[in-house]
C-alpha cells in the first residue's frame, strides 16, 4: 500500500494523468480510506523535501515526465484529510516515507528486510529502516537513510566498505558490524572484525569485536544496553536499564502507529525487560502499566501517559 502510494505521489509530481490512470487512482483512493491517507502521508513527505531541498527535488520531478499540470481531484481529498486526525499521522510520518522514498531498500514496519548488497555482502535492515547504496567502480558506500541496520561484509582490501549515517563514518575491514541511527545519534556495535569510525572534522577511531561506539566517540566494551539493543537481530526487543523514553522510541520502529510519551517526569526511569518482537504493542501496554501509565490509543497514535 505504502509503496503504491509513493508511486502515485511521484507520477502525480511528474505531470498530467492521462485518463486511464486518472480512473486507476480515483480507483484505488476509494478501494480503502487507509489508500487516502498513504497517499496523504507520501505528499506531505514530498512537499517537506521541497522546502529543505528545492533545486533537487524539482529536478527529480521533471526528470519523470512533462511540464506540471494543476492538480484536480485529489486536492480536494487532501483538504479534507487536513480536517481530520490523519493529518497529524502524516506530519509525523513525514520525515520516515522522505528516506523511504530516497532508498534503495527499506523494511516495513514490524518486518525485517535481508539482502545481498552488489558486492556479496549481506545486510539485515531492522523494523522501519531504511538504506541506500552506491558501489560503482572501486566505490563501496551504503547510506543508513532511517533505523538500524547489520552488515556481514566480504573483504575486498583494494575497496573498502564504508556505511554513512548523518554525520558518522564507519569503514570495515572483513567484519561484521550494526549501525543505529536515531536522529542525530549513531551507535556502532561490531560483532566481529575491526572497524574504523569517524565522525565529520574528528579523528578516526579504531572499533573492534565486542566493542561499540557512539556519535564517534572512543571505543567502549560493550555494555548491557548496547547488547540489548541489538537483539533485535535474535526476534527480540531487549532493553538493560533504558530510559523508557529511549524503550519507547525503540518501541516505535515497530508498530505502524506512532508512539509518544506524555508523561516527561518519566521519561528518564529505567526499563529493564524482554519482550518478542511480534509483541510490540504489549510491550507499550506492558511498559506503561509498569510505570503507572496508561495508553490512550487514536488514528496513527498510542499516547503513553497519567
Amino acid at each position: 500500500m505504502y509503496d503504491t502510494a509513493a508511486q502515485w505521489q511521484l507520477r502525480l509530481e511528474a505531470g498530467p494523468l492521462g485518463p486511464d490512470e486518472d480512473a486507476a487512482l480515483s480507483a484505488w483512493l476509494a478501494a480503502d480510506v487507509r489508500h487516502r491517507i498513504a497517499l496523504a502521508e507520501a505528499g506531505m513527505a514530498w512537499h517537506g523535501s521541497v522546502q529543505a531541498h528545492p533545486d533537487a527535488t524539482i529536478a527529480s520531478a521533471k526528470s519523470h515526465a512533462a511540464p506540471r499540470a494543476p492538480r484536480r481531484a485529489w486536492i480536494g481529498w487532501l483538504a479534507g484529510a487536513a480536517a481530520a486526525p490523519a493529518l497529524a499521522l502524516a506530519l509525523l510520518a513525514a520525515p520516515g516515507w522522505w528516506a523511504v522514498l530516497r532508498s534503495d531498500a527499506h523494511a516495513a514496519v514490524g518486518a525485517q528486510a535481508s539482502l545481498a548488497l552488489p558486492d556479496g555482502s549481506r545486510a539485515i535492515i531492522d523494523s522501519d529502516g531504511a538504506i541506500a547504496f552506491d558501489f560503482d567502480g572501486d566505490r563501496r558506500e551504503v547510506s543508513v537513510l532511517r533505523g538500524a541496520a547489520w552488515f556481514e561484509v566480504v573483504p575486498d582490501p583494494a575497496r573498502p566498505f564504508r556505511v554513512r549515517a548523518g554525520d558518522t563514518t564507519a569503514t570495515a575491514l572483513g567484519t561484521a558490524y550494526a549501525v543505529d541511527r536515531r536522529g542525530d545519534a549513531v551507535d556502532v556495535v561490531v560483532t566481529h572484525g575491526v572497524v574504523e569510525v569517524a565522525l565529520a572534522g574528528q579523528a578516526p577511531v579504531r572499533v573492534e569485536a565486542g566493542q561499540a561506539s557512539h556519535g564517534g566517540a572512543a571505543a567502549t566494551a560493550l555494555d548491557a544496553r548496547q547488547a540489548a539493543a541489538t537483539a533485535w537481530r535474535e526476534g527480540l526487543l531487549s532493553f538493560s536499564a533504558e530510559p523508557l523514553a529511549d524503550a519507547l522510541a525503540r518501541l516505535d520502529r515497530y508498530l505502524p502507529q506512532r508512539v509518544v510519551l506524555l508523561d516527561d517526569a518519566r521519561a528518564t526511569e529505567p526499563v529493564s525487560a524482554v519482550f518478542p518482537l511480534a509483541d510490540a504493542a504489549l510491550a507499550v501496554d506492558a511498559l506503561a502499566r509498569s510505570h503507572g501509565l496508561r495508553v490512550r490509543r487514536l488514528p496513527g497514535l498510542l499516547l503513553v501517559g497519567g
